[in-house]
């Protein structure tokens, strides 16, 4: 026969029974949704990936440059109409001395890409699986191709660049000599402005080819110079040579 003591004991030990089934419960049905939640995000995340991949089959990666043109997300249509206006608006500007200036258009030397603007071999290049990957390195998404022009054009530009026209050629002139007073002096050597045009014609074909879009004269050297200058060691000489011819004295018997 159960005491009340008995009772009560048997009654505690029922519900705490109770209490840990429910507990349990709550957990299992938190791990669930914990799972079901991972399961969702993985499932969004492969769609995105997925989607982003079927995207990428026709177009271009994000941050895709050619020759620092940026094409990114475009299609191989886009990037040949995109990159053919940049090249035809392509200008070489020409720093000449005086501060003068001239231009050479890229239409006047039928410049082009030399995979003849298609770039769909780069695009073929580009997995769209793989397209994550272009995220973490922008510089497998960074492409330089080379250009080409039309030799006959290119030097008939040059011929015509008012630098080659005649009444515009000083000739480079050696130092000369002039008596002031009692001695000779050095009169400056005449730089001139005469180009050598198989020197212009190098560096220029250079630049074109590499896409720079200025050059000056000076800096590549192309000007025809004087065999002397005033600082030139044999012309000292000769100047001394001649103030010491002046300052003789001849005495007659």
């Amino acid at each position: 026969m159960l005491t009340p003591k008995n009772r009560f004991h048997i009654f505690i030990r029922h519900k705490g029974v109770g209490i840990t089934e429910g507990e349990n419960k709550i957990e299992k049905k938190k791990g669930k949704k914990i799972i079901i939640g991972i399961i969702i995000s993985l499932c969004t995340l492969l769609v995105i990936y997925l989607g982003m991949a079927v995207f990428f089959i026709s177009h271009f990666y994000f941050g895709t440059e050619i020759n620092g043109v940026s094409i990114s997300g475009s299609t191989v249509k886009e990037a040949n109409r995109l990159m053919a206006e940049k090249l035809q608006s392509y200008t070489l500007n020409l720093k000449e001395r005086g501060d003068k200036t001239e231009q050479i258009k890229a239409s006047e030397i039928g410049l082009r890409y030399n995979i003849g603007e298609d770039f769909q071999n780069y695009k073929d290049k580009q997995n769209p699986f793989k397209w994550i990957f272009s995220i973490f390195n922008k510089d497998r998404c960074k492409i330089t191709e080379g250009v080409t022009y039309d030799d006959g054009q290119f030097k008939e530009c040059i011929d015509k660049l008012s630098c080659f026209d005649s009444s515009n050629i000083i000739e480079p002139r050696n130092p000369s000599f002039r008596y002031e007073g009692s001695s000779y002096v050095i009169i400056d050597e005449v730089k001139g402005s005469k180009v050598d045009k198989d020197i212009l014609f190098k560096h220029a074909s250079d630049v074109v080819i590499k896409g720079s879009t200025a050059m000056d004269f000076e800096s590549i050297d192309c000007y025809v110079k004087p065999q002397y200058t005033s600082k030139s060691q044999k012309i000292i000489d000769i100047k001394d040579m001649l103030n010491k011819y002046v300052s003789a004295k001849i005495t007659y018997t």
